[in-house]
């Protein structure tokens, strides 16, 4: 069901064939162990909002039905979620965006991507304040992980990489990823970046679901 080698390759795989969320929580467990949302849960429902009654900080609350920057999610946990599952089982007609991190490095150059090993970040969320690097190390694996919105440069190399980086944004070829239904999509959340378009307001609707997976 999985296609392992495209996951690895491009960093993200569709699936066709999704018909409920124990399909999704089914395909998670194949990828590694579910972790829960803050809230206990095992698929989160995100839908669009005008961010006015949304937890004050997150995407929803600061961008409304604007689009969502490039970002990882969980960024402000010390190793990030591996994998993401989202699903949608009705036809939207706001696509997901995902690109891999190399390629953003790609369009950066050498001597701005130089500047990740050594930028300091100060993550800021309701649970409090923490330095943070971009790079991770997990067992034998290594991730990159950016969320500008949670996440803010605090030292010379942070700052002048960030501004290069979010100077980047609005020219970069993403992939847009449509939702025609009962779908499911695996993103590799250690080696890409995603983000989703303005959300049109005859699609304010749309459930998109989502599963952590460490």
């Amino acid at each position: 069901m999985i296609d392992i080698g495209e996951l690895e390759r491009t960093g993200w795989v569709q699936i066709e064939g999704i018909e409920s969320k124990n399909d999704l929580l089914s395909i998670a467990e194949i990828l590694g162990t579910i972790k829960p949302h803050p809230n206990g849960d095992l698929i989160f429902c995100l839908t669009p909002s005008d961010g006015k009654t949304s937890v004050k900080g997150t995407f929803s609350n600061v961008f409304g039905y604007s689009d969502f920057p490039l970002h990882t999610d969980t960024a402000f946990w010390s190793i990030p979620a591996r994998y993401l599952v989202l699903g949608m089982f009705n036809q939207s007609d706001c696509h997901t965006q995902v690109i891999r991190s190399s390629d953003v490095f790609n369009k950066l150059g050498s001597e701005i991507s130089k500047l990740v090993k050594n930028s300091i970040y100060m993550i800021n969320t309701l649970e409090g304040k923490k330095y943070a690097s971009l790079y991770f190390k997990h067992k034998s694996q290594t991730g990159f992980k950016f969320d500008s919105n949670c996440m803010k440069p605090v030292n010379i190399a942070a700052k002048l990489f960030h501004s290069k980086m979010m100077g980047i944004f609005q020219n970069l070829e993403v992939t847009n990823i449509s939702w025609s239904g009962n779908k499911a999509i695996i993103l590799d959340n250690w080696v890409t970046l995603h983000g989703r378009e303005t959300v049109p307001s005859t699609d304010i609707n749309r459930q998109l679901f989502r599963v952590y997976i460490g």
